[in-house]
């Protein structure tokens, strides 16, 4: 069983892809190939078990805050500019 939470969390802290362990030699060359080029690579059980898992609703509110967040603002920076405590 794929963890969605790991794979998302690998790729939000700078992995350039996942390969599964069920996957062929070839694959995992294919990755490394694309890690190298700088291109993202995931083998498609991943890929499509992620696809089908459910999504996640946030409101605006909480949309802006993420974007802030992940645009390089700590925290309390987020808080501040959207007039709400961290």
């Amino acid at each position: 069983m794929i963890d969605r939470g790991l794979v998302t969390s690998g790729l939000s802290h700078g992995a350039v892809g996942f390969v599964s362990k069920q996957a062929p030699f070839d694959e995992l060359t294919q990755a490394i190939d694309a890690g190298v080029r700088g291109e993202q690579y995931m083998s498609p059980d991943i890929a499509q078990a992620i696809m089908a898992s459910p999504t996640v609703s946030i409101t605006e509110q909480e949309r802006t805050a993420v974007t802030l967040y992940a645009s390089g603002l700590k925290m309390t920076s987020v808080a501040r500019r959207m007039g709400i405590s961290e």
